[in-house]
């Protein structure tokens, strides 16, 4: 987009110099044009005073017109600008809609999750307290069944021998 913009502006400024330089070329043909007269050494001098009414109305006429050209170029670009601004201002709002809906479906996620059926759901934590009580009973639960089976297996280690034999004869078995 900005690249467009640029060459944009790069192609108007050669527009607006190609019209200066014609128009600095007709200057200068007038002025060729005007007749000369010799000074007071015998030096020929353009004329400095006061041109026929025709050519100061095309002189006028051409000033106009380069400075006609001259205003279109700065009201085209300050609508260019008014545009280029306009659109990022959009972009920015939408962002920011964006966001604000992201930020309310973060929010209502967090708040209750919700089964299908239309109740809570048991397992699933309402807040980051309950998440870690559960997670705290997990761990306790791990650990005493664990210390439960090291405890059976110490008193009654030939029971459990036995136990765990079985298992791999049956395994092996099939």
């Amino acid at each position: 987009m900005r690249l467009e913009f640029e060459l944009a502006m790069l192609k108007h400024q050669h527009e607006e110099n190609d019209k200066q330089r014609q128009h600095e070329a007709k200057m200068e043909h007038i002025r060729h044009q005007l007749p000369s007269r010799s000074g007071p050494h015998g030096e020929d001098q353009q004329l400095g005073g006061p041109l026929d009414p025709i050519t100061e109305i095309e002189l006028e006429k051409m000033r106009m017109e380069f400075e006609l050209a001259k205003l279109r170029h700065i009201s085209e670009e300050n609508e260019r600008q008014r545009q280029h601004e306009r659109k990022i201002y959009e972009d920015k709002e939408k962002q920011r809609q964006h966001e604000e809906k992201m930020e309310h479906v973060r929010q209502r996620q967090g708040n209750f999750r919700l089964s299908p059926g239309g109740g809570h759901h048991l397992f699933l934590p309402r807040d980051t307290y309950t998440l870690f009580l559960y997670c705290f009973i997990f761990t306790h639960v791990i650990y005493i069944v664990r210390e439960l089976i090291f405890f059976l297996i110490k008193e009654h280690e030939l029971y459990a021998f036995a136990f765990i034999l079985l298992c791999v004869i049956k395994m092996f078995w099939k």
